[in-house]
């Protein structure tokens, strides 16, 4: 990768790794430059990929990348669980979530109520008045799913599992 094609605000000695897994397995994402890019966000960074031929065009620390987005932006929803392979959509042999994405449609078909927060949410529940647990923000990681199930179950009482 020749880091003098990649546009960079806010990032400083960046690990093609860490790139490779913004992409594969993003938290967001959302269509840019009239459908021209896609941009991944994952934790505090946000990869800039052209769809011509899918090379990174732009790195940006997710602080910086939200300021600028247009408000009229095209969600890409679908980009993200297409980028991060079978497993955002519920991996096979699992009957937990296996993405944050999985396990907040899950949250909401059960009744939960999550409220955002800068570093964590409240995951609230109308027939538990009372009730919180913390929700993380950026999940850092990868069993935060089976963790929040668990807790899930604890607290209220709800099995998300299927």
């Amino acid at each position: 990768m020749d880091g003098d094609d990649i546009r960079a605000v806010g990032v400083e000695d960046l690990r093609t790794s860490r790139i490779v897994e913004v992409v594969a397995e993003p938290e967001d994402a959302w269509t840019a430059d009239a459908g021209a890019s896609d941009h991944f966000l994952r934790g505090g960074l946000v990869v800039q990929v052209r769809r011509a031929d899918n090379a990174v065009i732009g790195v940006f620390s997710s602080r910086y990348a939200l300021s600028v987005r247009p408000e009229d932006y095209e969600p890409a929803l679908d980009i993200a669980e297409d980028a991060a392979g079978p497993s955002a959509r519920g991996g096979r042999g699992t009957r937990h979530p296996t993405s944050r994405r999985e396990l907040l449609r899950r949250m909401e078909s059960a009744g939960f109520v999550v409220t955002p927060g800068s570093t964590h949410g409240r995951v609230t529940h109308p027939d538990h008045p009372g009730l919180v647990v913390p929700f993380a923000s950026t999940p850092s990681d990868r069993r935060f799913t089976r963790h929040a199930v668990a807790q899930i179950r604890r607290v209220f009482g709800i099995d998300l599992r299927r």
